[in-house]
C-alpha cells in the first residue's frame, strides 16, 4: 500500500488536530500504523526563541487590544481539540522554534516509533507548557516511547539533514500551510479533515 503523507508542524494548532484525527481513524479502521509518514515543515524558520511567551507574541501578531482578546481568537481551535479528546492550554504554551522536535521527528520515523512520538510531542507542547526547542526535554520524551536518547543526540546533524530535506520537498509540492495531506503525486487535502475524507483519501492509495 502507498503511504500517505501528512506535513505538519509541532507549533500548530491544526496540525495538532488534524494528526489527532488521522490517527483516531487509522486506529478505527485497523489500518497498518505506517500508511501514513509524517513530514516536517516549519512555520516560522527564523523563530529565535526571544520572546516565548505565546500570547504576548501573538497579541502582537494580531494587533489585538489586549491577551483576553487575543484567546477569544482561539475559542473555536479550543473547542475543535475538545471534540477529539485533545487539550488546548493557551496559557502555557512556549513559543519556540520547532526545528529541534523535527530532528527527533526523523529519529522517531527511522525507529520506527513516529505515530507514538507525534502524540506525545503535541501533547508537551500545547498541553503541558514543555519546550520542544530543548533537547533535554527531546530526550525524555523520545526515552518516554522506548527509544535510545543518546542515539538522538548523536545524529543531531543528520537529522537536521533529513528535516531539511522534508521543507525542499514540501515546497516542491507546492505545501503552504499545514497540515497538508498528500499522495498519488498530488495534494488531496489541506485543513485538519474528517474520517469521511480520510476514508476517501485511504480507498484511493
Amino acid at each position: 500500500m502507498n503511504k500517505l503523507d501528512l506535513h505538519i508542524d509541532f507549533s500548530c494548532p491544526f496540525s495538532y488536530i488534524g494528526s489527532e484525527k488521522l490517527l483516531q481513524f487509522i486506529e478505527k479502521e485497523n489500518l497498518p500504523e505506517d500508511i501514513v509518514r509524517f513530514r516536517s515543515f516549519l512555520l516560522n524558520p527564523t523563530k529565535d526563541n526571544v520572546n516565548k511567551v505565546f500570547l504576548e507574541n501573538m497579541t502582537k501578531k494580531f494587533g489585538t487590544s489586549n491577551i483576553a482578546e487575543t484567546k477569544e481568537r482561539y475559542r473555536g481551535i479550543i473547542e475543535a481539540a475538545k471534540r477529539v479528546g485533545l487539550n488546548y492550554d493557551l496559557d502555557t504554551i512556549i513559543d519556540v522554534n520547532s526545528k529541534n522536535a523535527h530532528k527527533g521527528l526523523q529519529f522517531a520515523i527511522e525507529e520506527g516509533k513516529q505515530n507514538d512520538y507525534v502524540r506525545k510531542v503535541f501533547s508537551l507542547h500545547f498541553e503541558k507548557g514543555g519546550d520542544f526547542n530543548d533537547l533535554d526535554t527531546l530526550v525524555e520524551v523520545i526515552k518516554s516511547i522506548g527509544l535510545d536518547g543518546e542515539k538522538f543526540l548523536s545524529n543531531l546533524d543528520r537529522l537536521n539533514e533529513l528535516v531539511d530535506k522534508d521543507l525542499q520537498l514540501a515546497a516542491d509540492r507546492g505545501v503552504n500551510s499545514v497540515p497538508t495531506f498528500y499522495a498519488n503525486g498530488r495534494i488531496l487535502l489541506q485543513g485538519t479533515g474528517s474520517f469521511e475524507e480520510f476514508k476517501q483519501i485511504t480507498d484511493s492509495l
